[in-house]
């Protein structure tokens, strides 16, 4: 039995999410790593023991870039569920696993990979046709874009 998981519950479970990213990550080097190349919001579901559980991996690569799922989950979370909120505590949660030297390297990243992904997702909302709360979604994603470009996005860290 799954169930999809409701916004509502994700700061609840929010540590657990960053648990099961970085398990991904643990024999990285020079920057690559397993990527599930999707990690979103919607592709995480609840199991019969009350854990996340990611789905809709088909995608997913072992030479992908190291953080790049932490900076897709964090861009949706902004953009998409538009809980800038949420995707602050996110951040802060996986910061908190990183080790005292890999910060910056990974903030650096985390900037780069996300204004790749600020510019794909902006591309993606304008090139949907009628989807629900375009307008707000612009506005985050213009909220997002801005944060990265005025570097923002890691000095809330």
């Amino acid at each position: 039995m799954y169930e999809y998981v409701p916004l509502t519950c994700l700061p609840a479970i929010i540590h657990r999410i960053v648990g099961r990213l970085r398990v991904g990550q643990a024999k990285c080097f020079l920057g690559q790593g397993n990527a599930h190349g999707d990690f979103t919001e919607v592709n995480l579901i609840i199991n019969a023991k009350r854990e996340p559980v990611l789905i809709d991996a088909e995608i997913s690569d072992s030479s992908g870039y190291k953080y790049y799922d932490a900076a897709e989950f964090y861009n949706r979370l902004y953009t998409r569920a538009m809980r800038p909120d949420l995707a602050t505590v996110f951040l802060h949660e996986y910061i908190a696993t990183l080790a005292h030297q890999s910060v910056q390297r990974f903030l650096s990243n985390f900037l780069c990979l996300s204004a790749l992904r600020s510019i794909g997702n902006w591309m993606e909302i304008t090139s949907s046709g009628d989807i629900p709360h375009k307008q707000k979604r612009l506005a985050a994603a213009t909220q997002y874009a801005e944060a990265i470009v005025t570097y923002q996005i890691i000095s809330r860290t």
